[in-house]
């Protein structure tokens, strides 16, 4: 049975969707945030919001290098500019995220290995938000 060529290319756009490609980057950064933030939490005794933070930093450089040239395609230098809105988007995502976690763990007593996947996802649509509009527009 052959897919009608109207659901292929549906699937080619997805495909060439920036939403999808974040997803994976974001993917593969995230698996790198949370290993970053269990190996210090459990593995070195660090605090949740130390090691989140740390986990969180890793994943954006590993997020900038992909999602600047495979997500937006963008082939204009890196300049201070464009690391810095970055950074910004990032920063801002990541005050939000600490202070999500705090709500989660310290008043609601959330254990904070699930808190920190919540922000994780909260965090993902922030800075997908954040690079289109303010980063790669």
């Amino acid at each position: 049975m052959a897919i009608p060529a109207r659901h292929l290319e549906r699937l080619r756009s997805i495909g060439d969707s920036r939403l999808l490609r974040f997803l994976v980057v974001g993917g593969v950064a995230t698996l790198i945030n949370y290993a970053v933030f269990y190996m210090l939490f459990r593995g070195a005794g660090v605090g949740d919001k130390a090691a989140s933070a740390s986990g969180f930093l890793t994943g954006v450089v590993v997020g900038y290098v992909f999602n600047k040239s495979w997500t937006f395609r963008h082939t204009g230098a890196t300049s201070f500019a464009l690391v810095g809105k970055y950074l910004l988007v990032y920063l801002a995502s990541l005050v939000m995220s600490l202070g999500l976690l705090y709500v989660l763990v310290d008043l609601v007593g959330m254990d904070p290995r699930v808190a920190n996947v919540i922000c994780i996802l909260f965090t993902t649509c922030t800075n997908f938000a954040g690079t289109k509009m303010v980063v790669f527009r």
